[in-house]
């Protein structure tokens, strides 16, 4: 069997990519303990403040333990939302040979990906890991490094269903 198709990273695709490898690294846990972190301290730090209001006003605990909390996750939804996708996007833009349009070819041997700027040919030794999303088919070849196949690059999802079933029994490797 042999899987040849072509396709080209969109932006979307590109800030998908960074969310789940982010999400399955040491970062992405990290990131979780400090918002955590964050929330917590704010309560710590008003705990005085909310001992006192339960006991005398506790219409006023709501402004001065929800006002902090509110501004806690207004940040987080900040970096998250607008922070991060500024960053993204001037990493998408500075990788030309990410950006161009590659011609992948798969067989049970080797998949080779091939561009205007980078050809390579991958066996499964030289294949770190491999993760599947909902529409995606992420190849590491390094911690931090990898190929990125997804669902519109080939001609419709049942192509790329047979493809996941084909590569996770060919690549992956066994324990």
């Amino acid at each position: 069997m042999e899987y040849d198709f072509m396709g080209q990273l969109t932006f979307k695709d590109y800030v998908q990519f960074n969310k789940i490898h982010i999400k399955k690294t040491f970062i992405g846990k990290f990131r979780i303990i400090v918002y955590v972190g964050l929330i917590v301290f704010v309560i710590i730090s008003e705990w005085s403040d909310i001992k006192f209001l339960w006991e005398n006003d506790p219409l006023k605990l709501l402004s001065v333990f929800l006002l902090p909390l509110i501004i806690t996750f207004g940040i987080i939804l900040l970096i998250n939302n607008f922070v991060t996708p500024l960053i993204y996007k001037r990493h998408y833009k500075s990788n030309s040979t990410g950006n161009e349009i590659k011609h992948f070819k798969i067989t049970q041997e080797t998949i080779s990906i091939n561009g205007d700027s980078e050809n390579r040919t991958l066996t499964k030794e030289k294949i770190n890991r491999i993760l599947f999303d909902k529409d995606s088919i992420y190849i590491y070849t390094a911690l931090t490094a990898g190929h990125v196949i997804k669902k519109h690059y080939l001609n419709n999802e049942n192509e790329f269903n047979e493809l996941v079933k084909f590569i996770k029994e060919n690549y992956m490797k066994t324990k």
